[in-house]
């Protein structure tokens, strides 16, 4: 019993004393979860630095990467440049000094145009067994022993590319590969291509995306293989830097001393080429302004949470005022007043919540009285019509027995068309009477249509030619109850008696994508494509079973949907409707 006590306190407070438990709650709970986060961001700052740090070093070793990738295309581009490839392989098969020189003159073309190609390649070289050809913005050659070394290496890569540092200019970075006879696929070795690239001038494009960067030397790239320093130039290095970086982990983060600063450091290591990564941060700047950023959000939210104190207060004032009248009227409502009450206060003018609430309570309390009294009206009107309904019934059932005296009389008497005619028109009053649901079989369908049309083949005899083309597979499909009726009358109507010759009606069916299109088509007369629009629309008054052409086609989109219905298509002499339903079987 004591453990609820709290609990059922609570459940009698009022809203207000509610409201500002509530806020006094939330703001507590903000308070206590900003002081873990505070605590979480220090203890977590390290890593989350470490996090972004490497992302920007990835980015830019991915950069430097398609830099690297577009050059080494350009190369494959000058393996794969057929009239080089000719050139090279005709300058070593003939032995005419004069075409030799004309061949020669080419190759040195063919190989400035990819030397002037890339702004970051300073010059490419091709190195046969009897020539060698340098174009380009520089003219540093790399010694005879090692070309040699360079040559041997590409042999082995059997002609992959491969990167190397120049040993001539530390800045610059070298692209070997052997240069193959691609023809026949013989894949003979014609010499040898080195793209001499600039590798600082690459470097100082990337680090122009990351300015954000601000120490004074952010990135260091040194070749793993050679122990040499790619970027920047190692003049610009001190000493105890490239020492401290040679102490760094291999892929990891350490906060290093340089000078009288803390420097974030990260290094990232790819495989090819073999190059690490140092991407160096002050470390200071960002924690000092972490911290006073911790100091600014703790302060300011200590002034908002005694600002949503004191606004909680007034609020939740203001808003159990309106809550109380609400309350109000709901207990007159339930002592049987239906009177909307009288208030001090405006709720059509207020655009919020309260005022909504109040407006649509006020208006629901007129709807009631008014459907109260409507319905009252129309319990009375529902016991007149149904005393009315069960009156009339007598007259078709007078009608149906009157038919049936009718065909005993013409069956004694031998009279067999009037017996037919007598027959088929009791048969479809007797329809109409006993059915009373929505829907009907396809085949019970076309049992009144057949006895529809008996009696107009009496009427017009050979004047009208009646035709079924209908699957048997259809006869279960699911059709609204008498919907096919009318469109036979309608063809009759506008077909077999304003023709002056024979008039042909044909009733068909078929499937198409999963929906059943029953078509009514006569010949010897026309209609409009949109006269179901002009019908809808009043343009055409209905003339006959106009009438029965929008029945049928209301009730049809009720049952099935908008999308189904009846259309209207017409040529010369001729007239279709369509009846589009969903296929359902019984």
């Amino acid at each position: 019993m004591k453990e609820i006590l709290p609990e059922v306190r609570v459940s009698r407070m009022g809203i207000r004393k509610k409201m500002l438990l509530m806020y006094v709650a939330v703001i507590f709970t903000m308070t206590v979860v900003t002081a873990v986060i505070f605590m979480w961001m220090n203890k977590r700052y390290a890593e989350m630095l470490y996090k972004e740090t490497t992302d920007s070093l990835f980015l830019i070793s991915n950069e430097m990467k398609l830099y690297l990738d577009s050059i080494e295309a350009d190369s494959y581009y000058m393996v794969a440049d057929a009239a080089l490839q000719s050139n090279l392989s005709a300058y070593q098969s003939t032995a005419d000094g004069w075409q030799k020189r004309k061949l020669r003159n080419q190759i040195e073309s063919s190989v400035y145009n990819y030397a002037v190609g890339n702004k970051y390649i300073r010059s490419v070289t091709l190195i046969t067994p009897e020539f060698s050809v340098c174009r380009g913005s520089s003219s540093v050659q790399e010694s005879e022993a090692y070309l040699e070394q360079l040559k041997q290496q590409a042999n082995e890569e059997n002609g992959k590319a491969f990167w190397a540092v120049s040993q001539e200019d530390p800045s610059t970075i070298l692209m070997v590969r052997s240069y193959r006879e691609i023809h026949n696929l013989s894949l003979k070795t014609l010499g040898y291509q080195i793209f001499r690239v600039d590798m600082k001038r690459i470097a100082n494009q990337l680090m122009e995306n990351y300015s954000y960067l601000t120490s004074e030397i952010p990135l260091i790239i040194l070749d793993q293989k050679t122990s040499t320093i790619l970027y920047p130039d190692p003049t610009q290095i001190q000493g105890n830097t490239i020492t401290m970086i040679q102490q760094l982990p291999e892929d990891g983060y350490k906060i290093i001393r340089d000078e009288k600063k803390n420097l974030f450091s990260v290094v990232h290591m790819v495989e090819k080429p073999r190059w690490r990564y140092y991407l160096f941060i002050p470390y200071n700047s960002i924690f000092s302004s972490i911290q006073n950023c911790i100091l600014t959000v703790f302060f300011s939210l200590l002034l908002i949470t005694v600002a949503m104190l004191v606004a909680a207060g007034c609020f939740s004032a203001g808003m159990c005022k309106h809550f109380s009248i609400l309350q109000m009227k709901m207990k007159r409502v339930s002592s049987g007043n239906l009177e909307p009450m009288a208030t001090d206060c405006n709720y059509q003018e207020r655009g919020d919540e309260i005022g909504f609430l109040n407006c649509c309570f006020d208006q629901m309390l007129l709807d009631l009285r008014r459907l109260t009294e409507e319905n009252e009206k129309k319990q009375q009107l529902l016991r007149e019509a149904q005393i009315r309904s069960l009156e009339q019934q007598m007259n078709p059932h007078f009608l149906y027995n009157t038919l049936d005296l009718v065909y005993w009389k013409a069956k004694i008497n031998g009279e067999k068309e009037i017996c037919t005619i007598t027959e088929s028109l009791a048969k479809l009053l007797q329809s109409s009477l006993s059915c009373h649901k929505d829907v009907n079989s396809l085949k019970q369908e076309l049992e009144l249509c057949q006895y529809y049309m008996k009696i107009q083949k009496m009427r017009f005899c050979e004047k009208l030619i009646y035709q079924e083309r209908l699957d048997p597979t259809l006869l279960n499909a699911q059709v609204p109850y008498l919907c096919i009726q009318p469109l036979l009358e309608n063809a009759v109507k506008y077909g077999v008696e304003q023709a002056l010759d024979f008039c042909t009606v044909i009733l068909s069916a078929k499937i198409e994508n999963g929906i059943l299109i029953i078509s009514v088509e006569n010949d010897g007369s026309e209609a409009p494509e949109d006269l179901m629009k002009m019908l809808y629309q009043g343009e055409k008054k209905p003339q006959g079973h106009g009438i029965g052409l929008i029945n049928i086609d209301k009730r049809t989109k009720l049952l099935f949907g908008s999308e189904y219905g009846i259309s209207v298509e017409s040529s010369p002499d001729l007239v279709r409707v369509l009846l589009k339903l969903p296929f359902r079987q019984k």
